[in-house]
């Protein structure tokens, strides 16, 4: 292949993968009156106390091993070890996430009053408890159809979870 084509290529998928970050938060832009006519500005504060806790989880959750996963995928050329490494990391991580989802369930009324200082989080610790394993399945899924060069396939997959998540 050519640098001319590679070059045209990396380009292609650059727009689209970049358009599905775009589209994302525009779509919170056009949230936020809805959001301010539901919520209390002391909603607020919770919801991104316990948004906070949820993403530092999460990178605590992946370990790093999402990096780790595409550079060993790219290393093997052998289909059955890509497999397994992709399992590996699939497993192992939700299996992690199992396990702190379990304790965030289990000692939530003491994690919302004694660590968050706000008894109002307990619920949305539930939520976050079950999510926290669909993180993980979201961050394997999108990494393995960038690593595959699926660009339209990760787009239409970001903005299906994003439309989720502001659901």
């Amino acid at each position: 292949m050519s640098q001319v084509s590679l070059l045209k290529n990396f380009a292609g998928e650059s727009v689209v993968y970049g358009i599905s970050g775009i589209l994302s938060r525009f779509l919170a832009v056009f949230l936020t009156p809805i959001y301010t006519r539901i919520f209390m500005p002391s909603d607020y504060g919770v919801i991104s106390l316990v948004t906070n806790v949820s993403a530092l989880l999460s990178i605590l959750v992946i370990l790093g091993l999402d990096n780790s996963m595409a550079r060993w995928y790219y290393d093997n050329e052998d289909e059955n070890d890509r497999k397994i490494t992709l399992n590996t990391f699939l497993w192992s991580c939700g299996g992690i996430a199992a396990l702190f989802a379990l304790f965030i369930y289990c000692f939530r009324d003491f994690i919302a009053v004694r660590i968050m200082r706000e008894p109002a989080t307990a619920p949305l610790l539930l939520l976050m408890a079950a999510n926290l394993p669909l993180t993980i399945f979201s961050v394997f899924t999108t990494n393995v159809l960038r690593m595959q060069r699926r660009a339209t396939a990760t787009t239409v997959f970001t903005l299906t979870v994003s439309l989720i998540n502001i659901s």
